[in-house]
């Protein structure tokens, strides 16, 4: 039986920490003891690693670092062993001195605060101005961002480090296995383009004045007439194709629907809609997912979060998961009103003009409420891959098809989970003419 000892001080954040190493990660038992020491120990028999407490062991019982954006670190540094996953392994609390031997080993890169700081995502309140104008936290001024290293599971390689000192101090090796894991999610703004004659007098007036195309004005008027004499699908009905690709890799589609009333903030079609009923069940039919998108304001508003939900469920009773819409996220408010409401997975967590691991890790992870000093029962599943975050980070196709590849290359090698997002109105028409070739690539890699 592993031994875990540590300083009593912020004693719930380091079981946290340990919580999810050995629990989640390793699927190791072990038991926790405090002592007077505020380095880390964890023993094995007459085996000892000690772990440098430089991040918890600066402040007083109860002190609010995560109002102190003092408290984030500025730059990092690299270390290297035979023992850490890559060449390089950033030190983001601490230093790089690590010491082994046959029954003792030192490191001194302080991997229980560079997990917590990273899982919790503490920096997003520290940084109280960093909020862009949709009331996010402004991404740039994110440390994994800022340093570069936000396309990297630096959760993950502290993990399989530690997991190799184990090892080579002879420790049982034997450990949870994780599979790599394909999660295909579709955020439902949109149901139909062409739900009205004013909604088809609008695309008209959008493809001139907005786009000045002819050709789109023109392919518009073909859409409509397809729709309305043939009828044909409305261009927007694109949940078959998603489920058709999810089927052809014996995977699931995840289909997350804003629940919201015309009327509403940002609100494009109503939850009560008959076709709209009609194909969640076609969905959940077919086996697929159904979940939630809350609404715009609703990462704020525990009222409207709450209505929202009970639209939902008067469709879908079992619904558990979903994504925040504009992923609109306050830090820790919006996850505690998932585990208010009795959800059970938010995939909020993930970057909007970029592609990466916001959290540092690439696996879904029970999140902490760092002001209430707390695990939730909730468990994130970050987002990865976004395709509004593709179309503006680079034209170049190819270029994002290898950016892609190798952040699903990188998910692989650590047993992760690869969580992409594709809208079901980003196919085809207007500036995503083609993209569903794109898709249907990323996905094939995956």
């Amino acid at each position: 039986m592993i031994e875990i000892y540590i300083h009593k001080n912020f004693e719930q954040e380091k079981k946290y920490v340990f919580d999810f190493l050995f629990k989640d990660v390793f699927g190791v038992e072990y038991k926790m003891f405090t002592h007077t020491e505020q380095n880390y120990h964890i023993k094995f028999g007459e085996k000892i690693i000690i772990i440098s407490d430089k991040f918890f062991s600066q402040y007083q019982p109860g002190y609010k670092y995560y109002e102190n954006s003092d408290a984030i670190p500025r730059e990092y540094k690299n270390t290297n062993s035979v023992l850490t996953p890559e060449k390089d392994l950033p030190v983001i609390f601490g230093d790089e001195k690590f010491e082994i031997n046959q029954n003792t080993a030192f490191i001194g890169n302080d991997i229980v605060g560079g997990i917590f700081f990273m899982l919790t995502l503490w920096e997003e309140i520290a940084l109280k101005s960093c909020r862009d104008k949709h009331d996010r936290f402004d991404e740039k001024c994110g440390f994994l961002k800022k340093m570069n290293l936000h396309r990297r599971p630096l959760v993950n390689e502290y993990a399989e480090f530690l997991w190799n000192v184990l090892c080579e101090m002879n420790y049982n090796c034997k450990r949870r296995e994780k599979k790599y894991r394909v999660f295909l999610t579709h955020d439902i703004d949109e149901f139909e383009r062409y739900g009205s004659f004013i909604k088809y007098v609008k695309a008209l007036g959008g493809d001139l004045l907005k786009r000045n195309s002819l050709k789109k004005f023109v392919e518009t008027n073909k859409d409509y007439f397809n729709k309305t004499i043939k009828k044909e699908n409305d261009v927007f009905d694109t949940f078959d194709y998603f489920m058709d690709i999810a089927e052809s890799k014996n995977l699931k589609s995840h289909f997350y629907f804003q629940t919201g009333k015309i009327g509403e903030t940002d609100v494009k079609f109503d939850i009560n809609n008959k076709k709209l009923r009609k194909k969640i069940k076609s969905i959940l039919f077919r086996g697929h997912n159904v979940g939630i998108h809350p609404s715009y304001t609703t990462y704020n508003d525990s009222k409207q979060f709450a209505e929202e939900l009970k639209r939902i469920k008067n469709i879908h009773p079992q619904v558990s998961e979903g994504r925040q819409h504009f992923l609109r996220f306050k830090n820790p408010d919006t996850w505690n009103l998932w585990e208010q409401n009795g959800l059970k997975t938010d995939s909020s967590i993930g970057y909007h003009s970029d592609i990466g691991f916001r959290a540092g890790v690439c696996h879904e992870y029970p999140v902490f409420d760092v002001i209430n000093r707390k695990q939730l029962n909730l468990v994130e599943r970050p987002l990865n891959i976004m395709d509004t975050a593709l179309i503006h980070l680079s034209s170049d196709k190819n270029e994002l098809q290898e950016i892609c590849k190798n952040l699903i290359n990188t998910t692989k090698k650590y047993n992760g989970d690869i969580v992409i997002l594709w809208h079901n109105s980003n196919l085809k028409r207007h500036e995503w003419e083609g993209w569903d070739k794109f898709y249907e690539e990323i996905v094939g890699n995956a």
